[in-house]
């Protein structure tokens, strides 16, 4: 597997030595991004099906950042944040109700490669992060509050792919006929749509994510 994401990380690393000349673009430093917006948990360990009490609840609103180094006129590679929930559902553990809540952070290094003018593919691995809550239940299925834990655990073999589209600030002004007044903070911003899957190792889960993405150029 490690031999895999090795093979994967350098042939993406490699494309632009192979692609066709152009798309030329101004030497960038860093760029900052945040994202919000729609997340799924796609149902992998059957919640819905087997559990008789399970709450259909396996989309979310998430949220993710990242900072980017963005050395040559194709390739940028940063660190990527993310907040989300997975899924949440109820169960019954010796004779006692619980309810339970499962979030992910995922860490990753991402790579990104402008495929062609404002579109990019990326791909990403790292570490992610997943906290449980879990809250006992009464009668009610109203939560005691002395009755809640927490647990986390790390998952170290994690994979992600995303597609975004950006569109420069005052292009976008323009496109609406709205004047900018040439500001200097809107030719640096930038706003546009990412989706992302995420891969978890450790309990095999996997996610998709539809966000929102502004970005601003240092």
């Amino acid at each position: 597997m490690q031999n895999k994401s090795v093979f994967l990380l350098l042939l993406f690393c490699t494309m632009p030595l192979f692609a066709e000349k152009g798309l030329e673009m101004e030497d960038y430093n860093f760029s900052i991004y945040a994202g919000f917006g729609f997340s799924y948990y796609y149902d992998n360990m059957k919640i819905n099906r087997y559990t008789a009490t399970a709450v259909d609840q396996l989309s979310y609103w998430g949220f993710s950042g990242k900072a980017m180094w963005e050395p040559e006129h194709r390739l940028s590679v940063g660190l990527e944040l993310g907040y989300y929930q997975l899924y949440e559902y109820n169960d019954v553990d010796n004779s006692k109700k619980r309810a339970i809540d499962t979030y992910c952070t995922p860490i990753l290094l991402n790579i990104n490669m402008r495929i062609i003018d404002n579109f990019s593919l990326g791909i990403g691995t790292g570490l992610v992060s997943l906290k449980n809550n879990i809250a006992y239940l009464n009668d009610k299925d109203v939560e005691h509050t002395k009755g809640i834990t927490d647990s986390k655990i790390w998952s170290i073999a994690n994979y992600s792919f995303s597609a975004n589209y950006l569109l420069p600030m005052n292009k976008l002004l323009n496109m609406l006929n709205l004047e900018n007044d040439d500001n200097h903070i809107i030719k640096r911003s930038f706003i546009g749509l990412e989706s992302q899957y995420l891969w978890i190792g450790k309990t095999n889960d996997n996610m998709l994510t539809l966000q929102i993405l502004l970005g601003y150029r240092l």
